[in-house]
């Protein structure tokens, strides 16, 4: 995790090296262009995501989130703790219900014109590896 941190730390300081990054002040839980010191990365999607822990200060301080590297950045948390996604995680597994149906429901919300129901994540076995589909709510 420090690693990745590490790395990612290189990446925006490379990409601009000259630019404040405002977003270290503010909330947690809000939105990021950049990736911050404040993110601890704790896993990734195997794409250009990382899923993250936010310690800045403030309301949401521990809130999990993914970070876009090509496009949006962060932009609202997908589980306002590490107890909250391991047990969201559990129950789809357990209950085969789709993860995530709070985030989807926050993201729809948050759409000004949404083009979709919200969305969620049902986990299936593929080859004998645990995988996630997006399925509307």
């Amino acid at each position: 995790m420090l690693r990745d941190r590490e790395m990612m730390r290189r990446i925006t300081s490379s990409v601009s090296p000259d630019r404040e990054l405002s977003a270290e002040q503010d909330p947690a839980g809000t939105r990021s262009f950049d990736w911050l010191d404040a993110f601890l990365p704790i896993g990734d999607a195997g794409t250009d995501c990382n899923l993250f822990v936010d310690l800045r200060e403030g309301e949401h301080h521990g809130c999990v989130g993914t970070f876009d590297n090509e496009s949006e950045g962060f932009s609202i948390p997908e589980w306002f703790s590490i107890g909250e996604m391991l047990a969201d995680v559990a129950d789809s597994l357990t209950l085969g219900q789709p993860a995530l149906q709070d985030h989807g429901r926050r993201m729809h919300a948050a759409t000004p014109f949404p083009a979709h129901p919200p969305y969620g994540w049902s986990p299936y076995i593929d080859e004998g590896r645990l995988r996630w589909s997006l399925v509307e709510l």
